[in-house]
């Protein structure tokens, strides 16, 4: 009986290890796709984006963005990142939620405006704010990390 037993345990070892040996370069793969799928997948984003000035006063500014879906498949959640050209501050957005810090912005889908359809485009996005010395506009844009067209 103890033999039994201790050749239970024998196979035993040399079962979890071969399956040891077939599940670590698996597991290999797929941790190397999925790491890369999410990169590959953001420079895929096929889009355009027009930033329009709707108005400038003395110190201030408000405008739209547009973002149009140029692929073939739908967006779903978006982060629009672009640069002023200026010294613009933004006092209130709406369509996205704005981060800004220093000339670098960041404006991040609402969960009602998130899905931009194949040759879509979304309009509801802008802002309101402030300059001192230059209002230049914006002329590169990223969404999901992919660059746009503009």
């Amino acid at each position: 009986m103890g033999s039994t037993a201790m050749r239970s345990t024998t196979m035993g070892s040399t079962a979890r290890r071969a399956l040891g040996t077939a599940i670590v370069p698996l597991a290999l793969a797929l941790g190397s796709f999925v790491i890369s799928g999410p990169a590959a997948a953001s420079m895929s984003v096929a889009c355009h984006v027009t930033y329009t000035v709707l108005g400038r006063f003395p110190g201030g500014f408000y405008s739209s963005i547009a973002i149009t879906n140029t692929g073939t498949a739908p967006i779903n959640g978006w982060t629009l990142a672009f640069d002023f050209g200026g010294d613009q501050k933004i006092s209130v957005a709406w369509g996205a939620t704005a981060a800004q810090t220093g000339s670098a912005v960041t404006m991040t889908a609402n969960s009602y405006d998130s899905s931009i359809a194949p040759g879509a485009t979304l309009n509801e996005v802008g802002m309101e704010g402030t300059w001192t010395v230059s209002d230049a506009s914006p002329t590169e844009f990223t969404l999901n990390g992919g660059a746009c067209t503009s």
